[in-house]
């Protein structure tokens, strides 16, 4: 433990630290520019009304419904501002960072608290979550509220800490897709720390404690059915190599490309494990959670399921990585080792401003700036892929432009059209998987969603994003008289009538 003649100066660095990292946060949102195409998906998400808004979640994206449901409340106050709702991210990263500092506070003290929430906010995931609409800000403050649940039961029994391991353990479950993947981690960690010092008659607490976890599966096995209707996105698996790119990246996220990003990264890894493991406690943690994950990740990957996602991974294990590191620091002895580690932290505080997150270039709001200046009334604008449709509509149409669930392809893909054919028509009609039409029409612009069109028109204005390959269907032979770029990702083509034109048009080649 530190002592009473530490200096003062240095019982203030912890803040000062601190305040740097949340100051990067700050830095990342507000130096924000519109949002990006997963960003414009959550956002849209909360444009179906309630109850049509959790089908909307099933059928249109990957993750469960939790987050877009906390995002669509927060969106409600002004879901025109990109960046009113881009704060949510940055409040949700605060949020997480002073459940971390109450948990450890709670386990190791006031110190140690303070140096944990430095280490959180002073790592360039920080900046990361605090500055994307995405899950991420959440994420942290459930996993540390899955394992700090389950202590607390395996200490004292509380039934209160039952019913949070219960709650908490779902709403982790049901915010990301593989979120449910790292509750026997936080659990074996709790187990693996208690069990020595459990009060009689811990065998006892351990089969009610195995109980609730059983219970707590059964509130989960809905996601198994959830996932074989969304599918599953395609990732690279692991190699040899990934036993150090795989640490490396939970704190080298952004900038992964970069060889001196992944090697400092790798480095500040080893530190943060080094720093944890100064405590017997802290090395159960770190092993059960940062690391036990890892390699549970590359055995389930290398046998055909790849499943490493950096930005989850980041949310769920380097909190449990800010949380040891933070209370071996304040466990050290006053000496070399001590300001040595205490320097290097400092170092990370200088070293956050050369990490800066680079910002998503401004591709959707631009296009769509272009597609409302450009098209006429009479004219159709056509896009073939439904994200990108949204984004376009965000910005050329409107922040509420229309329900989701109402305006999409009229032919639904393989698994939908079989899934529907199974419900029948009255249940396709009770849950909203029959969509009212393909297009909205804005001040005389028809917008249609899909790959087909059916009406002619005088001009034809079509939106493609340039990594997927889509082909549009048109009702009479037109050919491209011009091609305009949003960045090096959004085309907008502007398509004219004419006999030697064709009746498909494909997207064009970027420059």
């Amino acid at each position: 433990m530190t002592t009473d003649t530490d200096h003062w100066g240095e019982r203030l660095l912890p803040w000062l630290v601190l305040a740097a990292g949340v100051a990067s946060g700050f830095f990342a949102w507000w130096n924000r520019g519109s949002l990006w195409e997963d960003e414009l998906i959550a956002l849209t998400h909360g444009l179906q009304p309630l109850p049509g808004f959790f089908m909307e979640v099933v059928r249109n994206d990957i993750h469960p419904f939790f987050y877009f449901l906390v995002l669509k409340a927060w969106a409600g106050v002004n879901i025109g501002s990109d960046s009113w709702v881009l704060f949510s991210s940055l409040a949700m990263a605060l949020f997480s960072t002073a459940v971390l500092y109450a948990i450890t506070t709670q386990v190791h003290g006031r110190r140690a608290a303070a140096w944990a929430a430095a280490l959180f906010c002073v790592l360039p995931s920080f900046a990361m979550i605090a500055g994307n609409l995405r899950m991420y800000g959440l994420v942290p403050a459930l996993a540390l509220g899955c394992w700090f649940a389950n202590r607390e039961f395996l200490r004292t029994g509380d039934l209160r800490a039952m019913a949070a391991i219960l709650l908490v353990q779902a709403m982790l479950a049901y915010t990301h897709a593989i979120g449910f993947f790292f509750l026997p981690f936080f659990g074996l960690a709790a187990l693996w720390q208690q069990w020595p010092t459990m009060e009689h008659p811990r065998l006892h607490r351990l089969k009610i404690w195995v109980a609730v976890q059983a219970f707590s599966v059964l509130t989960v096995l809905p996601l198994a059915f959830s996932a074989l209707i969304r599918g599953t996105e395609p990732l690279s698996a692991p190699s040899v190599d990934s036993l150090v790119l795989y640490p490396a990246q939970l704190l080298a996220w952004w900038p992964i490309a970069q060889r001196q990003s992944l090697l400092l990264g790798g480095v500040v890894f080893a530190f943060l494990l080094a720093l944890g493991a100064w405590r017997r406690n802290g090395r159960v943690t770190l092993l059960a959670v940062p690391c036990g994950a890892l390699l549970a990740c590359m055995l389930i990957s290398s046998l055909g399921k790849p499943m490493f996602k950096p930005p989850v991974f980041v949310a769920c294990l380097v909190p449990f990585l800010a949380l040891e590191a933070g209370a071996g620091l304040a466990a050290m002895r006053d000496g070399l080792l001590r300001h040595g580690a205490i320097a290097a932290v400092a170092g990370l505080a200088v070293l956050l401003w050369a990490w800066p997150a680079p910002q998503y270039a401004e591709n959707y709001k631009p296009i769509a700036e272009q597609v409302a200046a450009k098209a006429q009334a009479g004219e159709v604008v056509v896009v073939p892929n439904l994200s990108v449709f949204w984004g376009v509509m965000r910005y050329a149409v409107g922040p509420r432009w229309g329900a989701p669930l109402e305006v999409m392809p009229l032919q639904s893909n393989a698994s939908w059209t079989r899934l529907k054919d199974k419900l029948g028509p009255v249940w396709v009609e009770r849950l909203g998987l029959a969509p009212r039409t393909d297009h909205i029409d804005h001040r005389g612009v028809r917008f249609v969603i899909g790959d087909t069109l059916v009406e002619t028109a005088p001009r034809v204005w079509v939106v493609h994003r340039a990594n997927y390959k889509e082909q549009v269907r048109l009702p009479q032979p037109m050919h491209a008289v011009s091609v305009s770029w949003s960045g090096d990702e959004l085309s907008l083509s502007e398509l004219r009538a004419s006999p030697a034109g064709g009746t498909t048009y494909e997207n064009p080649t970027a420059p």
